[in-house]
């Protein structure tokens, strides 16, 4: 099954962002996962890396977007918020790392990148 999210800005904005197709974020994310264990230097392996570096920005567009509309004071809708803007900052420091290139270790990059989008890709799926 394939689950689409999208930033809902795209939707006034066509080019705002790209759609998120959770079924290839899984699917990298297991290749990522794969590859650090068994060849993390070779070139399939920095495809993927790139791959999971090009959702992050999306990935994140939705989460975020999912941060903003969360309200309610009940302990639960607190804590939940809390834990999806820790998750944020996290993913955002990771991709940051990613894009000035500070993540040298290919073993760590892709476990690192492959983690965030994990992170991401399960708070769409999850109905906060």
């Amino acid at each position: 099954m394939t689950v689409t999210a999208e930033h809902p800005q795209a939707q006034q904005d066509p080019g705002a962002c790209q759609p998120v197709d959770v079924a290839k974020v899984i699917s990298a994310v297991h290749r990522a996962q794969q590859l650090a264990t068994t060849d993390p230097t070779s070139s399939p392996a920095q495809a993927v890396a790139a791959e999971l570096g090009g959702y992050l920005p999306s990935l994140l567009a939705v989460a975020e977007h999912r941060l903003d509309r969360m309200n309610g004071s009940t302990p639960a809708v607190l804590r939940a918020r809390d834990v999806l803007a820790d998750t944020v900052r996290h993913v955002r420091s990771v991709h940051l790392a990613e894009k000035c290139g500070e993540l040298t270790n290919p073993t760590a990059r892709l476990h690192l990148l492959a983690g965030a989008c994990r992170l991401l890709y399960q708070n769409l799926e999850t109905g906060w």
